[in-house]
Formats: C-alpha cells, sequence, structure tokens
C-alpha cells in the first residue's frame, strides 16, 4: 500500500530533521521541505488519476467541464496555499504563513468569480 511508503518517508524525515535540528537548524529544515516534496512526487500519480476521473464523471453526466475545471483549480490553490504556510510556520516565519493563507484565500475567491457569475446569470433569468 501507498501509505505506507508515505509514513516511512515522513518517519524517517522527522527523525532526520529532529536529530539535525539542534547542530543544523538549516539543514533540518532542508530535510524536512525535501520530505515534503518526496510525499507528495509519491501522489502525484493518484491527482492525474483522480482529475481524469471527475472529467469522465463531468463527460458522461452532462455537466459543464468549466465547473470541475473552477472546483481543480480552487482545490489546488488550498493544497499550495497550506503546504507553503506551514512550511513558513515549520521555520518559524509565522507571519509569513499568515500571508499564504491570505493569499490563497484571496486567489480562492477570484477563481470563483465565473461561478458567481453565471450563478447570478441564473437567478436573473429566473426573475
Amino acid at each position: 500500500m501507498e501509505i505506507f511508503k508515505i509514513v516511512a518517508a515522513a518517519t524517517a524525515g522527522t527523525v532526520l530533521a529532529v536529530t539535525l535540528k539542534k547542530e543544523s537548524p538549516q539543514l533540518s529544515m532542508a530535510v524536512s521541505i525535501i520530505t515534503g516534496i518526496v510525499i507528495f512526487l509519491q501522489l502525484l500519480g493518484y491527482f492525474s488519476d483522480i482529475i481524469t476521473q471527475l472529467y469522465n464523471m463531468t463527460a458522461l453526466s452532462g455537466i459543464e467541464t468549466e465547473y470541475i475545471s473552477i472546483i481543480l483549480k480552487v482545490t489546488g490553490i488550498a493544497y499550495i496555499t497550506q503546504i507553503g504556510s506551514e512550511i513558513c510556520k515549520d521555520a518559524g516565519e509565522s507571519a509569513i504563513g499568515t500571508k499564504i493563507e491570505i493569499a490563497g484565500k484571496v486567489l480562492i475567491a477570484a477563481a470563483c468569480l465565473p461561478l458567481i457569475s453565471m450563478l447570478f446569470g441564473t437567478v436573473m433569468d429566473l426573475l
């Protein structure tokens, strides 16, 4: 199972980062970031499968693919925002991490504008 590989990589990275933290905080931070990248790379195939399946289901249901594109974009922004924010907070830069979170929220709102516009158009057509 893939989860065992992920947990093994995370555990090894954590032990190494904690061991290095007192002697070399910079190297410890690098190990943490590299561990996160390794875990993310192990998941890339699953992201591709999920996206393909969502588009297949969308095609079968007759729903416009634009809706799924917006959902995927928002989900991607949320994941990337959380990862970036957590890296900053782990490095002791919580203020920068908070700014990343704010930026993510603004970008999510901007990504949703076409959906909101379609919704308002539908409401106006009903009136």
